[in-house]
């Protein structure tokens, strides 16, 4: 009961602070700001020096989403960043030249670069191919708002397990297949396989160290929280661990968070990278195993329906 509780609360956490970010009303403007922002944050992560050579290297991937909007929705983002940047105190060089501090303009800088974006790839309207014509009901590409997809993960962790008297350090990796959901523009539910493999040395209390290899698997629960380019994962999973030896399992359920970053779709797939952090309990045996894990995952989102663009 404890451990479900705890999960509601750090879902609750995520979910409100998630909902404080500000975003356009209109839902074409909401998704195309979301893209364009993916595009600019994403290559913010190398450096961004020069906006022209920036701009024109964005374009090809800004042109997907901005090709398929009218050229209202983008004047209409065009606006809204404009408020934005006004609220904010102007643009950063304007607020720079007051005194402010480039470090404090982190915000200020992608808000303008996401605009200059919008601006530049807008006036290139007439490149359009013509199957990127505007429909009237653009939800984005590099989120799957509304839309179903499958995510492949691979997992590396660390893990601390008690049990009775004995404390074990181990380590193990894992894939899993999510089929998931895209609930609106900030929500993702997920239900999935995992297994994987895990090695212990145990006890660290012993005088000889052991070796023990153990084969696990999951069905895990997964909702993610979606948060401009960064995402949060809250999970449950139904677990089972057992010797290759002789293979009788003990049952388990874990609990598990996770804090991503999303890059940009290419074709049909978009990766990402996470850190993990866990708990798991198995209960079912003479004395209870108690793990603690963290660690971190590769993923790949791949949207079937993405194969059109």
């Amino acid at each position: 009961m404890k451990l479900k509780v705890l999960v509601w609360m750090v879902l609750a956490c995520i979910c409100l602070g998630t909902a404080c970010r500000s975003l356009p009303e209109p839902p074409e403007e909401r998704a195309l700001y979301i893209d364009l922002r993916q595009v600019v944050e994403t290559r913010e992560r190398g450096e961004w020096i020069l906006d022209e050579k920036e701009l024109e290297e964005a374009r090809p991937k800004a042109m997907l989403s901005v090709c398929r909007v009218s050229p209202q929705t983008v004047e209409g983002l065009e606006r809204w960043l404009d408020e934005q940047l006004s609220t904010r105190g102007g643009t950063p060089s304007k607020q720079h030249a007051e005194g402010a501090d480039l470090g404090e303009l982190d915000e200020e800088f992608t808000l303008e670069r996401v605009r200059s974006l919008a601006s530049y790839t807008n006036q290139s309207r007439d490149e359009c191919p013509f199957w990127l014509a505007p429909d009237g009901d653009f939800d984005g590409i590099h989120r799957p708002t509304d839309r179903f997809v499958f995510l492949a993960e691979s997992a590396g962790v660390g893990s601390l397990i008690v049990q009775g008297g004995d404390t074990l350090l181990g380590a193990g990796g894992a894939g899993r297949l999510f089929a998931a959901w895209g609930i609106g523009h900030r929500y993702l539910l997920g239900f999935g396989g995992e297994i994987g493999g895990a090695a212990g040395l145990e006890p660290l209390t012993a005088q000889d160290d052991k070796i023990e290899t153990r084969i696990h698997a999951a069905v895990p629960v997964m909702f993610r929280v979606y948060d401009l380019t960064r995402f949060y994962d809250v999970e449950l999973a139904a677990t089972a661990l057992a010797s290759p030896a002789d293979f009788d399992p003990s049952f388990g359920v874990r609990a598990q968070v996770g804090v991503g970053l999303l890059t940009v779709r290419i074709s049909q797939f978009l990766p990402y990278f996470s850190v993990i952090a866990g708990y798991e309990i198995l209960p079912f045996e003479d004395e209870a195993i108690h793990a603690v894990r963290v660690g971190t995952r590769f993923g790949v989102d791949f949207d079937p329906g993405s194969g059109d663009l």
